[in-house]
């Protein structure tokens, strides 16, 4: 049974990545063309580095404002604990880790920008939502 769950989580991850790929890619292109502008050594890394601390503040932003919007259709979501999913300790930790190794680039571009709401609004899509869900491809 557990085999079995474990296959189908898989398989809705697959269908949503699929689904948020191209987004994904452009936000990543759009902070290594930064960091290529800026002649940053190492910037795939880097790049790769500052879509993981994106992601987690994103997540850490959506969890919060998710919450609010639940207590607010009924008020006994307030009883409900969200600690497990909480990233804000992860997020903290990732904006130093930032800060101590990539050079100061600024990201606040509409490059960027344009790229975090696209990817922003394929993530929280219900439609893509229920089709990984239902694994229907």
């Amino acid at each position: 049974m557990m085999a079995d769950s474990s296959a189908k989580f898989a398989d809705s991850n697959d269908i949503f990545m699929d689904a948020i790929q191209d987004e994904v890619d452009a936000l990543f292109n759009s902070i290594k063309g930064e960091y290529d502008k800026s002649c940053v050594e190492d910037s795939e890394l880097f790049s790769w580095l500052e879509m993981a601390r994106t992601m987690c503040d994103y997540s850490c932003c959506q969890l919060k404002y998710r919450r609010q919007e639940m207590i607010a259709k009924d008020p006994s979501f307030k009883r409900l604990k969200f600690a497990h999913l909480d990233l804000n300790k992860m997020s903290q930790l990732m904006n130093e880790l930032m800060k101590a190794l990539v050079p100061d680039v600024d990201l606040n571009t509409d490059a960027c920008n344009k790229a975090i709401r696209e990817l922003g609004k394929k993530l929280i899509d219900p439609d893509i939502i229920a089709k990984a869900l239902l694994r229907q491809e």
